[in-house]
């Protein structure tokens, strides 16, 4: 049974300001630090959350718990006046942070859920239900967030987990970088995250304040742990410069995790949840805190439905936060961004605030378990009409399984794959390959939209498998620099769709009409049926639109040809840094993929009767610069290992094994550099591993890297029986 006490526990009180941190710091914070501090953001997460602990604790031990505090209307004349000051002063604030909690909550929603929806529909009824769980009382929230924990927290650990598969090391390096005044300013920003602990001034009549403190420390140090964890992860995954760019990092990171099985694509749109539920639980707190100060400036009690006045109070806080949602919407170049100066420059003056005040000044409700089960309820209800209803029918969409493009006299053609859901559900023909329809216009962008005014039906992405490329597409810098400016940020195409390149696209898709199953499917197959190759063999649109903007790599895009009637891998396309570079072959692209990690099980042929395999592949990096006398430049010593075993009647010696596979190493990725200027060892991109001088030195300067760099490769195998 719950005692009906008006108190929280420690335990609760823990979860609600963590939920708090958790959604405004996941979804700001990683931008703006990878800017800030870069590869040193992790330290600066460490030093803002120490300095956060330092503050709770003065704020514990010279304010909380005090008799005479400015929130409990104490004292008369000058001071009590200065008191309904410094109210008002912490009601403003509360509902310029609820507003923009509330902006955030309607926009990331509108984003990534309901595109064709209004933004002012979605925060309206966000801040009903805000209104609804604010006037539940303070222990009702806690009961429904202290449920509501686990759930959130399990499905986002989750995705981290899954994430750290696609972590590149070296991209975490190297670190002790960052200028000291920009990390001072990344630990600054992470403790204004966690200055949301000062609502423990308004929770004295809740909670003790030895049991707040507590309560607020251990949140602040689980919340830390997290953000660390999320930072380092997604700068792993994307790099620091793509981190800095992207609109909501944490958002863009389960877009390109792929769950195990392949039974869900578009789960970036389930862990929208995820934020739904911490947003909302900055706004209840802000629009609760807020009201708490009109209730002390008006002298009578807020959340008292008896009293007349709290309809006009809660419209009137309502009205308030509202408005501001709207003036960040309306102009988020100006009334956002000086809404964030706000928040940036003037926190502090809150934080410090009542300690002023202490300096100066020194000489029943019931709440009901079925109203948190209520309350519950109607959060879980909202979460699931907002992540799957929409306007739009059906029968008025299309859903693509491909998307191909190429090069058309300087346009831009588009053709889809897709099949409508009545031929998927009748199953009634022998092939499956979907119809298909194509379009043209100046760019990507145009094609699309003249797609959807021609036709009348509303391109559903989610569902898309594949993205096939014209080469000369790819080779027209105007039309590629707009496809990935348009799909750098949108939230309705899924990351981890895979991408091909064709010769000509067309003949390609025009191969699906005789297939019996989906071309999408079968391209999707085609590499994860390979066992000799790992997960990061597949190259996909998030992998490419992350080497866009951070420009440290050399990714291999299978290039596809007809064979049979059924599309094949013969090559392989390289984008350098981002930029196209052209084609290898599928013998050169498989060695290079020792190096990049893409090679599981290495095979050649010395001879008809002698055929190598070759496990366990591990590649060490070793760069100096030269001597005096010898050619100036950078020389990298690549050093090859692994298990390898012989099939056939001929064997050979382990020194021969190693002898071939280094001449066929320099005759292939050494050739590359030597000839095209690539380097399929991406040594670049481990340079911050081996080498920090070096890192910091070419630091965003791959090409002149590749200019200057030379090769040796050597090669150590353990030959197994």
């Amino acid at each position: 049974m719950f005692a009906d006490n008006q108190m929280i526990s420690g335990r609760q009180c823990a979860r609600l300001l963590f939920f708090d941190f958790l959604g405004i710091g996941t979804l700001l914070l990683p931008g703006y630090l990878a800017n800030l501090a870069g590869e040193d953001g992790v330290f600066a997460i460490a030093l803002g959350g120490a300095v956060s602990l330092l503050y709770l604790k003065m704020l514990q031990k010279f304010v909380l718990g005090r008799k005479e505090t400015f929130s409990g209307g104490s004292g008369d004349g000058i001071c009590r006046a200065a008191d309904r000051l410094l109210v008002f002063l912490y009601g403003l604030y509360y509902v310029l942070l609820g507003g923009y909690a509330l902006y955030l909550f309607g926009f990331l929603i509108q984003r990534t859920l309901l595109t064709e929806e209004s933004f002012w529909l979605i925060t309206l009824l966000g801040l009903l239900l805000a209104a609804y769980g604010m006037a539940r009382g303070m222990e009702s929230r806690a009961r429904v967030y202290e449920v509501l924990f686990w759930l959130v927290l399990i499905p986002f650990l989750l995705m981290l987990f899954l994430a750290v598969a696609d972590v590149s090391p070296q991209q975490l390096f190297p670190m002790a970088t960052a200028a000291p005044e920009n990390f001072l300013q990344g630990s600054y920003l992470v403790f204004l995250i966690f200055s949301l602990c000062q609502m423990l001034l308004f929770a004295e009549n809740y909670i003790s304040p030895m049991k707040a403190g507590r309560a607020a420390g251990s949140a602040i140090l689980f919340a830390g742990l997290l953000f660390a964890v999320l930072y380092e992860v997604l700068l792993g995954v994307f790099g620091r410069v793509t981190v800095s760019e992207l609109e909501f990092p944490a958002v863009s990171l389960m877009s390109m995790v792929t769950l195990p099985g392949g039974f869900l694509h578009r789960q970036d749109a389930l862990m929208v949840g995820v934020w739904f539920f911490t947003l909302f639980a900055l706004i209840c707190s802000s629009m609760y805190y807020g009201c708490q100060c009109l209730e002390k400036l008006r002298g009578k009690s807020v959340l008292q439905w008896k009293i007349p006045a709290k309809t006009r109070i809660l419209l009137f806080c309502g009205g308030l936060v509202y408005a501001v949602a709207q003036g960040c919407y309306l102009h988020p170049e100006t009334f956002s961004r000086s809404l964030e100066r706000f928040f940036w420059y003037l926190t502090p003056v809150y934080l410090l605030l009542p300690f002023l005040r202490r300096i100066l000044t020194a000489g029943k409700r019931k709440k009901r378990a079925k109203g948190a089960a209520a309350a519950c309820m109607l959060c879980l209800c909202a979460g699931l009409i907002f992540s799957g209803c929409s306007v739009i029918e059906l029968e008025d969409r299309s859903f693509p399984m491909l998307i191909a493009l190429e090069e058309k006299e300087g346009s831009c053609r588009l053709i889809y794959k897709f099949q409508d859901l009545s031929e998927v559900s009748s199953n009634d023909s022998k092939k499956n390959g979907g119809s298909e329809q194509d379009v043209s216009g100046a760019s990507f962008y145009e094609a699309m939209e003249r797609y959807q005014k021609e036709n009348g039906k509303y391109m559903d992405l989610n569902h898309v498998k594949v993205i096939l490329l014209g080469r000369t597409f790819l080779e027209s810098e105007r039309l590629y620099e707009d496809f990935l400016t348009v799909l750098a940020d949108s939230p309705e195409i899924s990351k981890n769709i895979l991408v091909f390149v064709a010769e000509d696209a067309k003949e390609l898709t025009d191969l699906g009409d005789e297939m019996e199953e989906n071309l999408g499917t079968y391209l999707e197959g085609v590499l994860q049926g390979n066992p000799d190759m790992s997960d990061r063999h597949q190259v996909t649109l998030g992998m490419i639109l992350n080497d866009w903007q951070d420009g440290r790599r050399n990714l291999l895009v299978p290039c596809l040809s007809a064979e049979e009637k059924l599309p094949v891998v013969d090559g392989y396309y390289v984008i350098s840094g981002g930029v196209p570079a052209g084609e290898i072959s599928e013998e050169t692209g498989e060695l290079a993929g020792v190096f990049q990690g893409k090679t599981k099980v290495l095979r050649e042929s010395l001879s008809d009767r002698c055929h190598l395999a070759v496990e366990d592949l591990s590649v060490k990096y070793e760069f100096r610069r030269p001597d005096s006398g010898e050619t100036a430049g950078i020389l990298c010593r690549v050093k090859v290992t692994g298990k390898a075993s012989q099939e056939g009647s001929e064997q050979v010696s382990e020194e021969r094994l190693e002898q071939y596979i280094k001449e066929r190493l320099t005759e292939t990725v050494g050739a590359c550099l030597t000839e095209r200027g690539l380097d399929l060892t991406d040594s670049f991109d481990r340079l911050s591993l081996f080498d920090r001088e070096l890192a910091v030195e070419y630091r965003g300067k791959m090409r002149e890297w590749q200019e200057e760099l030379s090769l040796n490769f050597d090669v150590d195998f353990d030959l197994v029986e």
